[in-house]
C-alpha cells in the first residue's frame, strides 16, 4: 500500500468517526406526558381485558405502570 492510499484511508476513517459522533443518540428519552400517555393506553387495555367492568381503575393504573416501567 502506498503512502497516498494509506493517507486517503486514514482520512476516510476519521470522517466516518466524526459523522458517527454527530448522530443523535439511539435511545430517545421520553418526557412525563409521553410516559403517562403510554401508561394510560396500557391501563385501558387492562380495563378492556376485564370486560370493561368498573371499580378497578386504580389497580389497572398501577399494573400498567408496572408493565410500562418494568418494575
Amino acid at each position: 500500500m502506498t503512502i497516498k492510499k494509506a493517507a486517503k484511508r486514514f482520512l476516510e476513517n476519521a470522517k466516518t468517526k466524526r459523522t458517527a459522533a454527530k448522530r443523535k443518540p439511539a435511545i430517545k428519552m421520553l418526557d412525563r406526558d409521553e410516559i403517562e400517555g403510554i401508561i394510560r393506553e396500557q391501563a385501558y387495555k387492562l380495563y378492556k381485558q376485564r370486560g370493561y367492568s368498573h371499580g378497578c381503575d386504580v389497580v389497572d393504573w398501577l399494573e400498567a405502570e408496572k408493565i410500562v416501567t418494568k418494575v
